[in-house]
């Protein structure tokens, strides 16, 4: 994986504007889990992604790629099946470090101070 020399952020590669509207969607927890499942759906579908459960990128999509083959009365040697579980490996994984970069944005919640005459 060829990453760069110096650690990248977020606001070195998106203007002001890309940060703000960012933010706003990395602060939104189901729109964060939705886009994941949209994204890493075409890297690993097998059948693991349901609705309101959360993304599990590394669950079976190795098995997937051998039921594929059989389905297409194909066998392919191991070498191949291991180049294409190497490849899907590294695609999930950059993936994933693009969301941790992303979710670098996201604002810790502010702790709510309560009056104590209101309670509010």
């Amino acid at each position: 994986m060829n990453m760069p020399d110096k650690e990248v952020s977020v606001k070195d590669i998106l203007s002001e504007r890309e940060v703000q509207e960012m933010e706003k969607f990395v602060n939104n927890d189901v729109m964060v889990q939705a886009i994941e499942k949209v994204i890493l759906y075409g890297v690993y579908y097998n059948g693991t992604l349901l609705k309101g459960k959360e993304a599990k990128p590394m669950m079976n999509f190795a098995l997937n790629m051998i039921t594929n083959a059989k389905m297409m009365n194909s066998s392919p040697t191991d070498e191949m099946l291991g180049r294409e579980l190497r490849g899907a490996s590294e695609g999930i994984m950059l993936l994933q470090s693009a969301l941790r970069m992303l979710k670098t944005l996201k604002k810790e919640e502010e702790e709510k101070v309560i009056d104590k005459k209101t309670g509010r």
